[in-house]
């Protein structure tokens, strides 16, 4: 059975392996803003994992880092972040 985004609010942790709902919520996005993200290179795509693909949750977390300034924000994540804003 897979976890909605509403069983996940009241618990104290995220799963370390994210559903795309879950992974966009993570990050604050709509799931269309996520898709987004992914294909302009903000965010990293998810992993297969049997018939499912998922998000590794320290992996968003390093491109949240990224994207808010606490790690390196070079351009390439800039014009990304541009495009995404421009759609």
């Amino acid at each position: 059975m897979t976890a909605r985004l509403s069983d996940l609010m009241g618990l104290p942790f995220w799963p370390r392996c994210l559903s795309r709902d879950q992974a966009a919520a993570y990050v604050g996005l709509s799931a269309g803003t996520f898709d987004k993200a992914i294909r302009y290179g903000s965010y990293p795509g998810g992993i297969k994992i049997g018939g499912r693909t998922l998000w590794d949750r320290k992996a968003l977390d390093e491109a949240v880092d990224r994207i808010h300034g606490t790690g390196t924000l070079d351009s390439e994540w800039k014009r990304a972040i541009a495009k995404i804003n421009a759609d």
